[in-house]
């Protein structure tokens, strides 16, 4: 029984996470959330669990981090059969943008990553997060900035530095790295559509990153990797990686037309009730 429900857990994590991706609305407030109501028991010792649910919830993301190669597979593929010299080295160019853009920060995670899994992620600061950066959201889409950069092909080494700064803020709980990055990219003159394909484009090497990380951390835990754990991985996956194939069109559809102002005051109203579950000690 518990095999069963364990799994249908997992379904439902890999439905929101694949939702909360690729939304400014940060995905680790979510799964905080509902690891708080609805936690995976895999093992039956406290550590031996937490160290698979850190594991659990990076590895999930690689269905999302395949959705993003799938959809953007032309734009990010320079070994395409026919492209022409020109494409080849502009889709090059594009990827060391990337990485120029996400490398800082994810060092800086692996050097900080005991302190953001204790003191970074309680209750406390988790709510701060998510309701200071939404009154942040919510001023920069008040500001008109000139618009610079169109396609993800005109993003400058210059833009690439500011950008990886500002995703430090992404190693707090409550700030992911798709809200980091799109606000940022809008205030640095990338139009809305613009900065959710960057956004969306970093989370590869971003997910490669921490799915790296927390593996060697589970591997130091001493932890066996059951064949329930690896069902469990397997179901939120593949659910992340539909929804968020479906997700991703949506958004990029609506940030043509609307601006992020529903989401910072989503960020406010989700920001209050990790207040309210924390003070009745929901979250710890």
């Amino acid at each position: 029984m518990s095999f069963i429900l364990n799994l249908l857990q997992s379904l439902l994590y890999g439905f929101v996470m694949g939702i909360t991706s690729w939304l400014p609305i940060s995905p680790a407030a979510h799964m905080t959330l509902m690891k708080s109501f609805l936690p995976l028991q895999i093992y039956n010792d406290y550590l031996s669990n937490l160290a698979f649910w850190n594991l659990f919830r990076s590895l999930i993301q690689i269905g999302g981090m395949l959705a993003v190669l799938l959809l953007f597979w032309g734009r990010l593929n320079p070994w395409q059969k026919g492209i022409r010299a020109k494409r080849k080295r502009k889709i090059i160019r594009l990827w060391l943008m990337i990485l120029i853009s996400v490398i800082p920060a994810l060092i800086l995670e692996i050097l900080l990553d005991d302190l953001i899994l204790t003191k970074l992620s309680t209750g406390w600061a988790l709510a701060a997060a998510l309701i200071l950066f939404g009154g942040f959201m919510f001023w920069s889409q008040l500001k008109e900035n000139k618009v610079r950069v169109e396609t993800v092909n005109q993003v400058r080494a210059t833009d690439a530095v500011r950008l990886s700064l500002f995703r430090f803020l992404s190693l707090l709980p409550g700030i992911g790295h798709t809200d980091s990055t799109m606000v940022t990219a809008e205030l640095l003159g990338f139009n809305r559509e613009t900065a959710a394909e960057y956004a969306y484009m970093l989370t590869i090497p971003t997910v490669l990153g921490s799915v790296i990380l927390r593996a060697v951390s589970f591997v130091n835990a001493q932890v066996p990797f059951s064949l329930e754990g690896l069902a469990a991985v397997l179901a939120g996956m593949a659910v992340c990686f539909v929804t968020s194939l479906f997700v991703i069109r949506y958004m990029l559809n609506y940030v043509r037309r609307h601006d992020l102002k529903i989401f910072s005051l989503y960020r406010v109203v989700l920001g209050i009730l990790v207040v309210i579950f924390t003070l009745f000690k929901v979250i710890s």
